[in-house]
């Protein structure tokens, strides 16, 4: 099947639109900065109004348990979202912490957004995909800002190009931190106690990442693939696989060691590091 260009060309002169489904969670009260603070990666507490962060949730032995955005909405408010599916596990492993807390949860699955990628600038309130491409507007839009949705495969594809890791098809419950190619972005090291924090920062201080995300690309790419070295040792697995403007697109676990090229059953897979980068 031939990619369509033209709608990924739409997408970046603003014509087009990106639209999936996002898991919403409202936290609130006075406590709650605080709270949110010992539960995530991330320097919760030094959020400034409207500022948006990355953050990782952890177990308390440190693997994953989803990413969210963060967006400090007041003094005593913030909005976490999700990829669809996953909020309900973040807030249920934020609410068994709840104890004797100002705090209130509370969330909304399968909340609509449209995410704007070119130069055309919404005309309604937007959140940051930063360090992605994009800004996403919540619920629908207004008809001043009606845009042609582009196909889920062309909104796929926009993913994958860009490094962006999926919770449900990129990561899974043992999950380490480092391998989710978006530390830099989701953790501030130092920042105090949260949990899951001893696993990352042992993992941190040896100054070494064993495997990560890495984005890929080759002629013949399938989710669940091996990838080998050229001495056919095994060093890694694609996890995601799009068609994309410049051909097969993947993003795969593999060995920091693993070098710029491996191999899929003999053929060659160009690797191209870091996971969040200019797109293939």
């Amino acid at each position: 099947m031939t990619f369509p260009i033209d709608q990924w060309n739409a997408l970046i002169d603003g014509s087009a639109v990106i639209e999936e489904a996002r898991d919403v969670i409202s936290a609130t009260g006075p406590d709650t900065a605080k709270f949110l603070h010992g539960q995530m990666s991330q320097h919760i507490e030094n959020l400034a109004i409207d500022e948006v962060s990355w953050s990782l949730h952890l177990q308390p032995n440190g693997r994953l348990i989803g990413f969210s955005r963060v967006v400090r909405v007041d003094e005593d408010t913030f909005r976490l979202d999700t990829e669809a599916g996953v909020g309900q596990i973040v807030h249920d492993a934020l609410k068994r912490f709840l104890i004797r807390t100002k705090c209130t949860l509370t969330i909304e699955t399968d909340v609509p957004i449209h995410r704007f990628v070119g130069t055309v600038v919404p005309d309604q309130a937007a959140v940051s995909r930063s360090p992605w491409p994009g800004l996403d507007v919540f619920g629908s839009l207004v008809e001043s800002a009606q845009r042609t949705v582009v196909d889920a495969a062309v909104a796929e594809a926009w993913r994958v190009a860009h490094g962006e890791p999926s919770h449900s098809k990129d990561f899974s419950e043992n999950t380490l931190p480092s391998d989710t190619g978006i530390v830099s972005y989701a953790v501030t090291f130092g920042k105090g106690c949260y949990v899951g924090q001893e696993l990352v920062e042992r993992i941190d201080s040896r100054g070494r990442t064993v495997k990560s995300l890495v984005r890929l690309s080759g002629s013949d790419l399938r989710v669940g693939m091996e990838l080998a070295n050229e001495e056919g040792a095994t060093v890694g697995s694609v996890t995601s696989v799009a068609a994309g403007p410049v051909g097969v697109l993947g993003i795969g676990l593999l060995k920091a060691d693993a070098g710029e090229l491996v191999f899929v059953d003999d053929q060659p897979v160009r690797v191209h590091r870091p996971l969040v980068a200019e797109p293939v």
